[in-house]
């Protein structure tokens, strides 16, 4: 199609079929049967074959059918330039499709996500104020970053706005995260997720040695537009373990406003931060009162390692000046100890 063009078109497309023009001038008709070609978009291949037929200034797709590797996506649908009521030329044309998949293997088109989607949507009314639904599902998914038992998503277009009416991501049976929401395309939105009793084992991020266990709840809601977001997010950790550890329960908070972030959270110490997303500027305080460093250490060296910890430590600045970033350090005790033998005493240390 770059021949005809005259330019690059991101893609390469490669049509074999029969084209037939009938009609007069001012009635035209074409028909194009699509036998099965090669089209690459990108890293992207596959082929495409259907039919596409134009008369009396509609545009028909009947069962265009694109596969690639095991992916079939199947495609119908008509658009039509007249006014059904008036027979006049119309600027925002008419349209009515259907898109389906039994069988949309994401390793096809994405090679980090592995699993295979159900796929169904539909769309009509003119262009300006298009009305449709979409139903989306799949079986076991791994993105990479978290492994799904399953996922199911449903929503509605409605004009400029598409719904999102029910997403579930299940971890495993009766542990999943729920959602709602929905995204105007004047960069509007609005939107939640939350799961709750979600148990930490079945988090990929968290799979460490020792093992870790305990129950997550978890809050995400944000309204606002792209630019000026407002987000909030609350996490708690029930009866956290690494191990034979037990820790405290973990609450954490964030919200953001005006592109500002601000973190309250009780990890077994005090933690609260603010950073802002123009100017840079931040400030992070980290308060300990006979903190057991015990879980921080098996997280990151074995549980051969413990310590407790009093003091503070505060850091303020501006990311734009590294070399003005002021921080400070009072701590009261510090003691680390391997295999319950004391490596490290501190009664005192100012910084």
């Amino acid at each position: 199609l770059s021949d005809f063009l005259g330019r690059p078109i991101g893609g390469d497309v490669q049509l074999n079929g029969r084209l037939q023009v009938g009609g007069s001038v001012r009635h035209p008709t074409a028909d194009l049967e699509i036998a099965s070609s090669p089209l690459r978009w990108g890293d992207v291949g596959g082929r495409a074959e259907g039919r596409v037929r134009w008369e009396n200034a509609h545009l028909n797709v009947s069962d265009l059918k694109l596969t690639n590797g095991r992916s079939v996506v199947s495609l119908q649908g008509t658009i039509g330039w007249q006014d059904p009521q008036t027979g006049l030329w119309t600027a925002d044309p008419l349209l009515k499709a259907s898109l389906s998949s039994d069988h949309f293997d994401i390793q096809d088109w994405v090679n980090e996500i592995t699993g295979a989607l159900n796929i169904r949507a539909a769309v009509q009314g003119p262009l300006s104020d298009l009305q449709g639904t979409y139903q989306i599902a799949s079986g076991e998914l791994n993105t990479g970053v978290q492994t799904f038992s399953s996922v199911q998503f449903e929503g509605r277009l409605t004009g400029n706005t598409l719904h999102a009416d029910k997403f579930i991501a299940a971890l495993a049976p009766g542990q999943s995260i729920e959602g709602a929401g929905w995204f105007d395309f004047d960069q509007r939105f609005k939107a939640r997720i939350a799961g709750k009793g979600i148990e930490i084992s079945r988090i990929d991020a968290i799979r460490i040695d020792p093992p870790a266990s305990g129950l997550l709840d978890v809050d995400l809601s944000g309204e606002g537009t792209l630019q000026q977001p407002l987000l909030n997010a609350s996490v708690h950790v029930r009866n956290p373990r690494i191990g034979n550890q037990q820790w405290d329960d973990f609450h954490l908070r964030a919200d953001m406003r005006d592109r500002q972030v601000a973190v309250e959270a009780d990890l077994n110490f005090q933690l609260t931060a603010r950073y802002n997303f123009d100017s840079g500027a931040f400030d992070v305080a980290s308060n300990f009162e006979d903190t057991d460093l015990g879980p921080y250490l098996a997280l990151l060296a074995g549980n051969h390692w413990s310590g407790r910890l009093s003091g503070t430590i505060h850091a303020s600045g501006n990311r734009q000046a590294p070399e003005a970033v002021e921080a400070r350090i009072a701590l009261t005790q510090a003691d680390l100890l391997f295999q319950q033998v004391k490596l490290l005493h501190l009664d005192s240390l100012q910084a």
